[in-house]
């Protein structure tokens, strides 16, 4: 079912795959979290100085994404899984 709300953690135009392989979505998922996370190490160094319990936030949320981008990739299956 798709919906028509945009979302921003994708750019406009954006067309996602149909199918990935397992590793090309590995990437995908691992290319765009560190992309997230750069975004929020950006935007608390931003707002560091009028806001800092603002960029206190924005580097937590930045750190719970990075656990979990890694918990999720210690735990992906590395192989197709057997029936």
């Amino acid at each position: 079912m798709k919906h028509e709300f945009v979302n921003p953690l994708k750019p406009i135009g954006y067309v996602e795959p149909e199918v990935l392989q397992h590793e090309a979505a590995v990437r995908l998922f691992i290319g765009r979290v560190a992309t997230l996370v750069d975004e929020l190490d950006s935007a608390a160094r931003t707002v560091n100085a009028d806001s800092p319990a603002t960029a206190r936030h924005l580097r937590l949320v930045s750190q719970q994404m990075s656990a979990m981008a890694l918990t999720a990739l210690e735990t992906w299956p590395k192989g197709p899984r057997r029936s």
